[in-house]
């Protein structure tokens, strides 16, 4: 049986909802899925919730989130979020 390793939004919001959300949840932030581009092995999400505003982001963006996805997802070399 062959498992999909395309880089799909699909794909990529599951690992947010399976890895992320509960994290996400304890301070009421969320977060988006905004492009995806499988040829560049890029991923672009935005915080929402309290986190759209919040000068923290940025740390929990490169010491949780980028390395979760990173790890989670074959094929993603870049991430990076709408500021």
């Amino acid at each position: 049986m062959m498992t999909d390793t395309s880089l799909s939004k699909d794909r990529v919001q599951a690992v947010v909802e399976a890895r992320l959300k509960n994290l996400l949840d304890i301070d009421e932030a969320r977060l988006e899925v905004v492009e995806v581009e499988e040829a560049l092995g890029r991923v672009l999400v935005r915080f929402t919730g309290r986190y759209a505003g919040c000068p923290g982001r940025e740390i929990v963006f490169r010491y949780v989130v980028e390395p979760i996805l990173k790890d989670a997802l074959e094929g993603v070399c870049v991430v990076d979020w709408v500021r």
